[in-house]
């Protein structure tokens, strides 16, 4: 069986060589200002980071964007809605101080 190269187009810049992909596992790659990418297969999701944010502390960025894009799966989002939603929640807790959305 032949490996697939996975690729994507990043937002606004060339498409790019993940590299051989052969895993039955969702990967998650957080990049802070410059979005996120979820990887399944040879599916390549990519999502934008918000932006004009104010930005107070990180604290739980990575713990709130998990929970966010956790709780889509499991309500039977897509991918690039469950991104989203792990977006606007780590979103929200970098503009503030603590890692506690009150």
């Amino acid at each position: 069986k032949r490996k697939k190269q996975a690729t994507y187009k990043a937002i606004n810049g060339p498409k790019r060589k993940l590299g051989v992909i052969n895993l039955n596992k969702l990967i998650i790659i957080t990049r802070s200002d410059k979005g996120s990418i979820a990887v399944y297969g040879n599916e390549v999701v990519e999502s934008q980071a918000k932006s004009n944010l104010k930005i107070i502390d990180l604290t739980g960025a990575g713990d709130l964007f998990a929970a966010g894009f956790l709780h889509g799966l499991v309500n039977k989002k897509n991918y690039n809605e469950s991104l989203g939603l792990g977006t606007q929640m780590a979103s929200k807790i970098i503009q503030k101080i603590g890692a506690r959305l009150d």
